[in-house]
C-alpha cells in the first residue's frame, strides 16, 4: 500500500490517535496506531481495547495491494512530521513501512495488523442522539469535575449519559463524587430510541478518562454535528468525515441518583436567596481559612457561622453572617458543610437566585426561580 497525505493533516491525526494508545502496554499493538486507506481517505486509529478513536483525513492512494494497513508506534513518525510542509508518502510492506517526506525517509517496524484490536460496531439496541458537538461538549465538561470519589467506590469514577425513552424528558449527563451531584441537561438534538427499549432511559457509564478524551474531541470539532450512540455496554460518537470514538462502559453500576433529589411536589420551608449574597458570604469564610461552615435556617434567613482554634494559640476564632431570604422560616437542624464545595455548587447553578431545600440532613441548591420551571442543573453538597 502506498498512500500520499498532507503532512500536517497526518501529524494531527497521529497525535490525536496517540492519546488513545497505551504506552505502558506489554503488547506492541496497544502502543501503536493503525493507518488504513480506502476510497480517497485514510483513517488513523488508536485503540486501547476499552477506549479508542479513529480519525479520517483526505489521501491519494497510489497503490493498494495486499498490505492494506500499517501499524506502528507513533513517536518517531511524529518527530519526522513536526514542522513539515507538503505531502508525506506512506509505503507499507508486509513487515515494515517507510515514511517519505521530501528528501527525508524513515523506516519503521510495522506491527502485524491482525494483532491490532478490532474496531467493534455499536451493539443492537442502542439509542442515538444527534446534537451540536459544542452543546454536548459544554454539558459534558461541566459534569466531569464533579465525577470522582474515593478509589474504593469505582462506580463513582464515571459519567452517566442517559437518553430517555419518553421524548418529553431531556437527555442528561450525570456525575457525583459522593458529596456533590451534577445532572446537566442536553436541551437540543434529535433522539432515536429503539422500539423495544425497556425502562425510563437507555444509559451507559463512561469512565472519567474516556469522558475527558471525548470532551476534548468535541471541543476541537466545534459546532458541527455529532451522533452519540448509547448502549449499556458502550458509548460511541461519530462526526462525519472527521472522527469516530468509542468507550466501554464502566463495570461498576452507577448509583440510583434520582433517589437523592427531593420531589418538587409538596415542598415546605424552601428558601430563595441571592446567589451573589451567599457566594460573597462563603468567600469570606474561605478567605479566613475556615474548612467548615454551619448553615442554620432561621426566620431571618440563612445564618452562616464557623469557629476554629487560631494558629499558634488556643484562642477560639469565630465568624457569623446572615444572608436574608424572603418568606424565611426556621427549618430543621443546622448542617455543616465545606464552604468551598458549597460555593462550587451554587456557582454551577449559573443564576442570580438560588433555591435551598433541606431533606434528610442534606442541602440542595437548585436553579431558581422554581422547581416547576424545570431543573437544568442541580448539585447536592453532603456533610464532609
Amino acid at each position: 500500500m502506498k498512500v500520499r497525505m498532507d503532512a500536517k493533516s497526518l501529524l494531527a491525526a497521529i497525535e490525536s490517535a496517540r492519546a488513545f494508545t497505551n504506552p505502558r502496554a506489554t503488547t506492541s499493538a496497544l502502543r501503536s496506531v493503525r493507518v488504513d486507506a480506502n476510497e480517497g481517505r485514510a483513517t488513523v486509529c488508536g485503540n486501547a481495547i476499552d477506549c479508542g478513536a479513529r480519525f479520517s483525513i483526505p489521501a491519494e492512494i497510489a497503490l493498494l495491494d495486499g498490505a492494506g494497513a500499517a501499524c506502528f508506534q507513533p513517536a518517531a513518525v511524529s518527530t519526522l512530521l513536526k514542522g513539515a510542509d507538503g505531502n508525506a508518502l506512506l509505503d507499507v510492506g508486509e513487515q515494515s513501512a517507510r515514511v517519505k517526506l521530501g528528501l527525508a525517509e524513515l523506516a519503521i517496524e510495522s506491527t502485524p495488523a491482525a494483532d491490532f484490536a478490532a474496531w467493534l460496531e455499536q451493539p443492537e439496541g442502542s439509542a442515538f442522539l444527534t446534537v451540536e458537538a459544542g452543546a454536548f461538549a459544554r454539558s459534558l465538561a461541566a459534569t466531569i469535575p464533579v465525577a470522582g470519589g474515593v478509589l474504593d467506590r469505582p462506580a463513582l469514577r464515571a459519567v452517566r449519559v442517559e437518553i430517555p425513552t419518553d421524548f418529553r424528558e431531556p437527555v442528561r449527563i450525570v456525575a457525583t463524587d459522593g458529596r456533590r451531584l451534577h445532572a446537566a441537561r442536553v436541551c437540543s438534538g434529535v433522539v432515536e430510541v429503539p422500539d423495544d427499549a425497556e425502562g425510563t432511559c437507555v444509559a451507559t457509564d463512561v469512565p472519567i478518562d474516556a469522558a475527558r478524551k471525548l470532551a476534548r474531541l468535541l471541543v476541537k470539532r466545534g459546532e458541527g454535528k455529532v451522533r452519540i450512540a448509547v448502549h449499556p455496554k458502550r458509548l460511541a460518537a461519530t462526526a462525519a468525515d472527521d472522527f469516530e470514538f468509542f468507550a466501554a462502559a464502566n463495570k461498576s453500576p452507577f448509583p440510583e441518583w434520582r433517589k437523592a433529589i427531593p420531589s418538587p411536589d409538596g415542598q415546605e420551608g424552601v428558601f430563595a436567596v441571592s446567589s451573589r449574597a451567599i457566594l460573597s458570604a462563603l468567600a469570606k469564610f474561605c478567605g479566613m481559612g475556615f474548612t467548615d461552615v454551619r448553615l442554620e435556617f432561621t426566620a431571618r434567613g440563612i445564618e452562616l457561622s464557623s469557629a476554629s482554634r487560631a494558629e499558634k494559640s488556643d484562642d477560639l476564632v469565630s465568624f457569623r453572617q446572615v444572608v436574608p431570604a424572603a418568606d424565611a422560616e426556621a427549618m430543621g437542624e443546622p448542617a455543616v458543610f465545606n464552604p468551598s464545595l458549597l460555593a462550587d455548587a451554587i456557582e454551577a447553578c449559573r443564576t442570580s437566585d438560588v433555591i435551598f431545600c433541606r431533606r434528610d440532613g442534606l442541602l440542595f441548591p437548585f436553579r431558581a426561580p422554581s422547581f416547576a420551571s424545570g431543573v437544568t442543573a442541580f448539585l447536592m453538597a453532603l456533610h464532609k
